[in-house]
């Protein structure tokens, strides 16, 4: 979706412009909004498929859903149990996924921030989950910093 770098302004733009359109296209926000249709749904079968065996032991822990864009993962992350706090970059992401999930009687709330600089300081989570959201990390060393910072080193 981005070219080899874009500033964090632009990527925000770029999601922002964005979010409507992911909240009522739904399986399409998987891959990207410009694939046909049965990639995004082959991508979301084996999305789910390999990460819902590792959701299964997440009854009571508090979950960093990273990327979470219109609550797609943090909504099946509320299916396992958990407690969700999602993150992503686009405010307007964040409406409509407190939008898609306003019937939820389960604990969730919905910070803007970037990826590459959470605002947590320190706080643990039981785990970090992100889906589709670190290919967007694309300054030099961004990356390994990032995934450390997410693991809590």
């Amino acid at each position: 979706m981005f070219m080899e770098r874009t500033t964090l302004s632009e990527r925000r733009d770029f999601w922002e412009r964005t979010a409507e359109r992911f909240a009522k296209d739904g399986i399409r926000a998987v891959c990207n909004p410009t694939a046909i249709g049965w990639l995004n749904k082959r991508a979301d079968y084996l999305h789910i498929t390999c990460l819902d065996p590792f959701l299964e032991d997440c009854r009571g822990l508090v979950v960093l859903d990273v990327g979470c864009e219109v609550g797609r993962w943090t909504s099946r992350l509320l299916d396992h149990g958990a407690e969700v706090v999602g993150i992503d970059i686009s405010r307007k992401m964040l409406l409509q996924a407190k939008k898609r999930l306003s019937k939820r009687k389960q604990r969730c709330e919905f910070v803007v921030s970037s990826v590459s600089n959470l605002p947590f300081n320190g706080q643990c989570f039981g785990f970090c989950l992100s889906v589709t959201a670190l290919q967007h990390i694309t300054e030099d060393g961004e990356f390994k910093r990032v995934v450390c910072e997410w693991q809590g080193s």
